[in-house]
């Protein structure tokens, strides 16, 4: 004797279009609009530099230690070098979303990720 399972086709129908819109959703998150995004860099209190973070550069940023290398490839930015000792900026690895930073607390420097449009999340609504 055959055991049912117990869905009809309207289950599987919403089942197909939660796993559709969650699909959508995943590639609208992958692929974002990081063409119009901004990165930022802050040398102590002052802005350092605006970039777009579609162009691949790389910035030598002063600092009270010294100079760090801040690089854009690929879409990402990311801190490849500092005088600072705990290199924990470095190891902040690769950013590209809006709102994500790295911060290099000993030389004083920091870089953002920034939309060129706000989006309202979770937490400002």
């Amino acid at each position: 004797m055959k055991k049912r399972l117990g869905m009809t086709w309207p289950d599987l129908v919403l089942i197909g279009f939660i796993l559709l819109i969650s699909l959508l959703w995943l590639a609208h998150d992958l692929t974002g609009s990081r063409e119009s995004s901004l990165v930022r860099i802050y040398s102590g209190r002052e802005l350092f530099r605006e970039l777009p973070l579609a162009e691949d550069t790389e910035i030598q940023v002063p600092g009270p230690l010294g100079r760090s290398v801040v690089k854009i490839r690929s879409g990402k930015v990311f801190m490849e070098s500092s005088p600072c000792t705990n290199k924990v900026c470095i190891h902040m690895g690769r950013i590209s979303r809006s709102g994500e930073s790295i911060l290099c607390i000993p030389n004083q420097i920091s870089v953002t990720v920034q939309s060129s449009h706000t989006d309202t999340d979770a937490v400002t609504h």
